[in-house]
């Protein structure tokens, strides 16, 4: 049996999940971002299905590609069987 973690415990934040990959991208892009973006507060969060933050101003501005999805990337039998019937229906 796994450790009770957060994604048990709080299936809500799922939908909010921002993967270690996806976060080494949004900096890398933050970082080569053209001098003309100046400065902007971006929301970044992996391609969840359920994201309930708009992340389309991080694809536009700096090419932000999420390539993760919570649903997916998490093995967590119990919360996973309830996120993907509401992400995937």
């Amino acid at each position: 049996m796994k450790d009770e973690g957060w994604e048990r415990k709080f299936p809500a934040g799922l939908s909010m999940m921002l993967s270690h990959r996806d976060a080494a991208q949004l900096i890398q892009r933050s970082i080569d971002a053209p001098t003309s973006v100046g400065y902007a507060v971006l929301y970044g969060m992996s391609n969840n299905t359920l994201r309930i933050h708009d992340i389309e101003k991080a694809m536009e501005m700096i090419g932000y590609e999420p390539q993760d999805d919570a649903g997916v990337v998490l093995d967590v039998d119990p919360v996973a069987g309830q996120y993907n019937r509401r992400a995937h229906p």
